[in-house]
């Protein structure tokens, strides 16, 4: 079993495929902190804290235009579409780019 990856070991680019492939998964306009958690650990990455979390989504909010980090319920770190309404075209553009990889 391959061992977790630190968040300092990614590089930016795979911080943005790491996003990419979260909002692909759940398929949403608004992705929460416990979600994230979730994909990210069945990835193979490591979130040791907060601190963490906003570093992914700071680098994520640098990289694709169409994201953005922010605070939801109870004050945790979420991921949003900055425009819910290009959620289906964002997804549909994934799909594509994705098609054939694992997803889990």
């Amino acid at each position: 079993m391959e061992m977790p990856r630190a968040v300092r070991d990614l590089t930016d680019d795979e911080v943005a495929e790491l996003f990419e492939k979260l909002f692909l998964h759940y398929r949403k306009d608004q992705i929460l902190e416990a979600e994230m958690m979730d994909f990210f650990e069945k990835q193979g990455v490591r979130i040791e804290n907060k601190k963490d979390l906003h570093m992914l989504l700071s680098i994520a909010e640098d990289k694709l235009d169409w994201l953005e980090g922010g605070i939801g319920p109870g004050w945790t770190p979420s991921a949003y579409v900055r425009d819910r309404y290009d959620l289906e075209d964002i997804v549909r553009s994934l799909q594509e780019k994705y098609s054939g990889s694992q997803l889990d």
